[in-house]
């Protein structure tokens, strides 16, 4: 299988598949896992966990194309040129959530829709809103209630 996209997702779903006994291939163009996020000591130690496991990584990667044939997919084109054999592709690249579809129902905060501690709109009780789209106040003593996103 491949991967495309190191993030959360995408290593969890490769950990998934490892788990479940095939073989996996993270695609990403970041140079390493995680480089917002941690030091390069601490994401070679992750890195080095998921290979443990069987998970190849291949970085400063972009993929090309997804092929296949009779309705299933065949490979992974990468713009190094290389293909990459694929039964099962996976796409975590993420998104950029829009919360300013909403700007004119609902108040925003920290870029995202203000939410309550229960996930409901301030101003819709009965709708719902989650993931990266939302702003929410943390109630850990050390956000002190601060609305974040």
């Amino acid at each position: 299988a491949v991967v495309l996209g190191g993030g959360y997702i995408g290593l969890e779903v490769a950990a998934a598949l490892v788990g479940w006994g095939a073989k996996a291939t993270v695609v990403d163009r970041a140079p390493r896992v995680f480089p917002a996020l941690f030091t390069p000591a601490i994401s070679e130690k992750i890195q080095g966990i998921f290979e443990s496991h069987g998970v190849v990584f291949r970085f400063g990667e972009t993929p090309t194309e997804i092929a296949g044939n009779t309705g299933r997919v065949a490979s992974v084109a990468l713009a190094s040129g290389d293909v990459l054999p694929a039964r099962v592709v996976a796409v975590g690249l993420g998104a950029t959530p829009n919360a300013d579809l909403l700007q004119d129902q609902t108040p925003l905060a920290a870029g995202g829709l203000q939410v309550t501690e229960h996930l409901h709109l301030p101003s819709h009780k009965n709708v719902f809103a989650v993931g990266d789209v939302c702003a929410f106040p943390n109630s850990h003593p050390l956000f002190g209630g601060k609305v974040q996103r």
